[in-house]
């Protein structure tokens, strides 16, 4: 397996524009005939200072570049160097244009980059130093990066020649030479055929009871410095904390409670509610379900702490997600059988390569594995998503191999289920989504309310629902029309006017969405929501909104009952032959969608005073979104009739359940039966006195002032250039957000440091890995940075919550659990948006501290908290206790955080 020639090239360079920026430096690496490698370096003379920044990044620091040439003087050579070979690099195309612009350019290209995300459609990140960062390789000095490149090129060729042969043959069709000049070799024996080329059909049922196994240790045992974790795992700590909650969930079980515990981080929550409930269910042989609020979570307890708690256990245990998160073979098989060399774009191509090999090297077929990157690709991991329109079941003939399947299947055999509360609250929702369980266990307990609140609701955007619509008529209804055309002229007659009224429907659909936009008016705020009130009922009656929205209904009561009546005769004509037909199983899924589409279009908007009804309105580019919700009040009795009537014993665990050691505001939410509930308060296993200050400068002015916002930025300016970085701002709003980055963002840049806005330099997990690899930045957040941010040492030192966060007013269905609040003649400030804001500043506060070795300040900008300001600021002191509390000027205040996180004085 001996590739062409080729050469590996890469350039360092002042600047990443190759029309503004020059090079200063150009290594290279070639293969010989005799299978050596030979080594050429160059320096370059750019002709400008280095930017200090790019000296750090590739060690350059002290060298004088102008003693070297220039890169027209050694152009020459480097071309001899190339000849005619290959040229290989780690995203070739940057190199490629600084070489070009000096007269260096070859024909045949190989990027190392694109190739390494076909290989390994798995990495979470596609840089050279992330892909063989246990490599030893110094990156950034271009001599290094060949080296790197070589390295990686080799690893491709070994994963591509592993692959199954039919694996291969569809890449070399579709890829053609750009395959070929990787010689992956022919098959071999000893590798599996991939799913997509083994079709099979659903195997009989095995029996599902599950197996008891009474000789088995107690949690105690298990957790012990004896015990089973002990030995398996090395320098596991024994944590009191941990072993009394453990102990609170094995009582819960036997006793059929449903217990509420407050664990904070270092606790070991997730093995003390893991272990008990293991040892339990492999005892009694009943099955429980552990539900956690994200996916990044559920990958966790997947893959970390499933593996300590079930370690030499014989219990069997699956992780499980909805739908829309596995791979569908179906429609992978169809999108490979029509790939064109001829017709389809490179980068089609390229994508469909990339979900070729994933398909073959994937476990689970979970798309969360698979990390796409360009348009193409992201398109290509959309269109071959299981989904409920286009899912076959049993009958489809990848039923056997289906990972979805799979995964049922498994978890039909398994004491422990692994899942997210959004499947947790469709199988309330639904029914039958989740095998039969009798336990269950809810991490991250302080979100599931709202995540059952969306499963219960309503949600159109009419905009994507035209599109979606749209899509339909172009490609389900023609297939249907002509598969019709031969002998039922009656169905394809039907089927046109089913098209017809869909595209008036739709038509329908965007002149509510044009009048509901008008209803709005947008100042430097990009979304706005109206609660559908009796007096906004009145007045759509009287201004023609109300009618609009009827003939919108009725519309879609018509297409419902045109549907219904296309499927009956469907039936007629070809009884159960119609529900294997790929075409009109679509059909079906579709039908089904639009009876629960027509159900909640009929209920939208009337008043109720169980359910709320509201639209929002998303400005984007000039185009409003206009998206039609409804929801209800309380979730409390849906929970209670659904979850807790129906399960031996639960537990509900957080960081936050409790505000002032009372259990009674989630409790309330979550309609938790008082005679059911048991509560445990774990004290955090950390010094927080040493490890920790709340801070509060005594001396900015109130929050609603116009001072304060100019106030906050001078405060995170000073402390972040004291702490060089490290530093996370929690805020309250995207438009504060906007406005603090604006203020703060040249002048940290002046002294070195960088601003990180969430929606602004980026979103979610990756922007807090940005922030987490880079100490010199701060971060500023909204929303979902106020919890699940872990980062730890010194990278964080300093946590600034610029106000008290309560709930900001406009929320329609906040608003009408106030009211609610209101009528039954209690204080909704101290029954709901007080508990509320406390929980949710612990979350913030949390942040901060997540190992024993962790110090810092929490700054809180707001001096509602303080002592005698107000009547409830002692909560939000009492929430972090015995934090202690520092307040003072801003100088004094300053110098506590420097002292705390021993950081000497400039």
């Amino acid at each position: 397996m001996v590739l062409a020639p080729w050469v590996v090239v890469d350039v360092e360079t002042t600047g990443m524009d190759a029309f503004r920026d020059a090079v200063i430096q150009v290594a290279a690496a070639r293969s010989e005939e005799d299978g050596s490698l030979s080594v050429a370096n160059w320096f370059v003379d750019p002709g400008r200072p280095i930017p200090a920044a790019i000296g750090r990044l590739t060690g350059f620091v002290d060298v004088d570049f102008s003693q070297y040439p220039r890169l027209h003087q050694i152009h020459a050579d480097i071309k001899s160097f190339l000849a005619d070979r290959w040229v290989v690099g780690h995203n070739i195309t940057f190199d490629q244009e600084f070489l070009e612009r000096a007269g260096i350019s070859w024909s045949q290209g190989v990027d190392t980059l694109e190739w390494a995300r076909i290989a390994f459609p798995g990495e979470r990140s596609y840089r050279l130093s992330d892909l063989m960062a246990e490599r030893g390789f110094r990156f950034h000095d271009a001599r290094d990066d060949v080296q790197a490149t070589v390295a990686l090129m080799q690893r491709i060729q070994r994963r591509l020649s592993r692959l199954p042969s039919s694996v291969k043959r569809d890449l070399a069709r579709i890829l053609g030479s750009e395959w070929d000049w990787w010689q992956a070799g022919e098959h071999d024996a000893h590798v599996p055929e991939a799913p997509l080329y083994r079709p099979q059909a659903e195997p009989q049922p095995s029996d599902r009871r599950l197996a008891r196994f009474e000789a088995v240790p107690s949690p105690e045992q298990y957790l012990s410095p004896e015990g089973a974790i002990a030995q398996s795992v090395p320098n596991f700590e024994v944590r009191p904390a941990q072993t009394q909650m453990a102990a609170a969930v094995l009582a819960n079980w036997r006793a059929h409670g449903i217990l509420m515990v407050e664990a904070g981080t270092g606790t070991g929550k997730s093995l003390a509610y893991l272990v008990p409930a293991t040892l339990e269910s492999a005892r009694a042989g009943e099955r429980v379900v552990v539900a956690t609020n994200t996916l990044a979570l559920q990958e966790q307890l997947w893959h970390k702490d499933w593996p300590t708690a079930g370690a030499g256990l014989p219990v069997q245990a699956t992780m499980l997600k909805g739908k829309g998160r596995y791979l569908c073979l179906l429609k992978l098989d169809e999108v490979v059988n029509t790939a064109s060399p001829m017709v389809d774009e490179r980068a089609w191509r390229l994508a469909i390569a990339e979900a070729l090999v994933y398909q073959a090297t994937t476990e689970r077929g979970d798309v969360e594995e698979w990390n796409p990157r360009g348009d193409e690709a992201r398109r290509l991991k959309d269109a071959i998503i299981t989904d409920r329109n286009a899912c076959r079941g049993p009958q489809c003939v990848f039923a056997g191999p289906c990972f979805m399947r799979q995964a049922k299947r498994s978890a039909e055999s398994s004491h422990v289920l692994i899942v997210n509360h959004a499947l947790l609250a469709a199988h309330l929702a639904q029914g039958g989504v989740l095998p039969e369980f009798q336990h269950v266990i809810i991490d991250e307990a302080h979100r599931f309310a709202e995540v059952v609140e969306r499963s219960f609701g309503f949600d159109l955007t009419l905009r994507e629902w035209a599109r979606e619509g749209k899509e339909m008529d172009r490609t389900l209804i023609p297939v249907l029309m002509d598969q019709a055309r031969a002998g039922h002229p009656e169905l394809v007659a039907a089927l046109d006017r089913l098209r017809i009224e869909l595209n008036q429907t739709f038509t329908v659909a965007l002149e509510l969405s044009r009048v509901l936009a008008e209803e709005l008016h947008f100042d430097d705020y990009p979304q706005q929501s109206v609660r559908i009130t009796e007096a906004v009922w009145t007045k759509w009656d009287a201004n023609g909104v109300r009618a609009q929205l009827t003939a919108l209904t009725d519309e879609a009561h018509l297409v419902l009952a045109l549907g219904r009546d296309i499927l009956a005769e469907v039936e007629a004509i070809w009884g159960d032959a119609s529900e294997e037909e790929v075409s009109w199983l679509r059909y079906r899924k579709w039908l089904e969608e639009m009876t629960e589409l027509d159900y909640g279009l009929s209920a939208f908007g009337i008043p109720d005073s169980e359910w709320v009804s509201w639209f929002e309105g998303h400005l984007r580019k000039d185009e409003v979104a206009i998206r039609l919700r409804r929801g209800p009040v309380s979730v409390s009795d849906i929970i209670g009739d659904r979850l807790w009537s129906k399960v031996n014993s639960a537990a509900l665990t957080s960081a936050t359940l409790s505000v002032g050691g009372r259990f009674e505001y989630l409790e309330e939410m979550l309609g938790v039966p008082a005679d059911r509930a048991r509560h445990l308060v774990l004290p955090s296993p950390f010094d927080l006195k040493r490890q920790a200050r709340l801070v509060v400068p005594s001396s900015l002015a109130p929050v609603d002032s116009s001072e304060h916002l100019q106030q906050m930025a001078d405060f995170v300016v000073e402390a972040a250039v004291r702490l060089n970085g490290r530093t996370l701002v929690l805020l309250n709003s995207y438009r504060t957000l906007k406005q603090l980055d604006q203020k703060v963002r040249e002048r940290l840049q002046s002294q070195g440091i960088a601003s990180l806005a969430q929606g602004i330099d980026g979103t979610g997990p990756g922007l807090v890995e940005r922030f987490r690899d880079h100490p010199g930045s701060i971060l500023l957040g909204v929303a979902s940075l106020w919890e699940g941010v872990d980062v730890a040492g010194d990278a964080l030192s300093l946590v600034i919550i610029g106000r008290l966060p309560f709930a900001t007013p406009g929320d329609p269905i906040e608003e009408a659990r106030l009211e609610r609040i209101r009528a039954e003649g209690g204080l909704p400030f101290y029954r709901r948006t007080l508990p509320q804001a406390v929980l949710k500043f612990q979350q913030g506060f949390g942040r901060l501290i997540r190992r024993r070795s962790d110090r810092g300040a929490v700054a809180v900008l707001d001096s509602r908290i303080l002592p005698g300001q107000t009547r409830y600021g002692h909560q939000f002191i009492r929430a972090v206790q015995p934090v202690p509390l520092v307040v003072g000027d801003v100088q004094s205040i300053l110098a506590e955080i420097g002292a705390v996180v021993e950081v000497k004085e400039i």
